[in-house]
């Protein structure tokens, strides 16, 4: 216990290597395989789009500053050059992202500094947040709109059981899944994946 530090809320948690080490092993067991993968694909294009950009390498915590100008690059701002050297790494594709990209990149920035446990989280830094937000509202103000996916409605759902007979095995059990996942309020597809019974 002496090895432990007076955590300060400002700073990074002071707890020895193999606490840090074992910590990160607690969050990716915790953490769904799919999700981690998106996680790890989105913290390395950040960290190619900040070494090609600016030349800084990955280091943690992140500056609020970078993750600023990570936002204001992919909504547009990028320095001559720099674009077709990520399109050609195939850390983008050509053009601005949707602020929900950046959003998700930012997520999972977020989600590893927590993982390292890192505070404060320059993710959730005010600025950032504030940064965010008025991006959001100037897309608006310029007619953009985002694209949410509609839920499916009960007549879709009717569908989907309709498509399905009681002669195969396969139609029975993708039959019980939309409706379990339907009647059940909704579940998110690693839920109904994971159910056994």
């Amino acid at each position: 216990m002496n090895e432990l530090q007076k955590w300060n809320g400002n700073q990074e948690l002071q707890l020895p290597q193999e606490t840090k080490e074992f910590l990160t092993t607690i969050f990716e067991q915790g953490t769904a395989p799919n999700t981690l993968k998106a996680h790890r694909r989105d913290v390395e294009k950040f960290w190619q789009w900040a070494e090609v950009s600016y030349g800084v390498t990955e280091s943690y915590p992140v500056p609020v500053e970078l993750i600023i100008q990570f936002i204001t690059d992919h909504l547009g701002g990028m320095k001559p050059g720099v674009e077709e050297k990520l399109v050609a790494l195939g850390v983008k594709k050509k053009g601005p992202h949707k602020l929900s990209t950046i959003k998700r990149r930012l997520y999972s920035l977020s989600a590893y500094h927590a993982m390292k446990g890192i505070k404060p989280n320059p993710c959730r830094d005010k600025m950032v947040m504030t940064v965010i937000q008025k991006c959001h509202v100037a897309l608006v103000n310029q007619g953009v709109t985002t694209d949410k996916k509609d839920a499916a409605t009960a007549d879709i759902i009717e569908k989907l059981v309709a498509s399905c007979d009681d002669n195969s095995i396969k139609d029975v059990r993708d039959k019980a899944l939309v409706l379990t996942g339907f009647a059940s309020g909704g579940r998110r597809r690693n839920e109904i994946v994971s159910m056994r019974f």
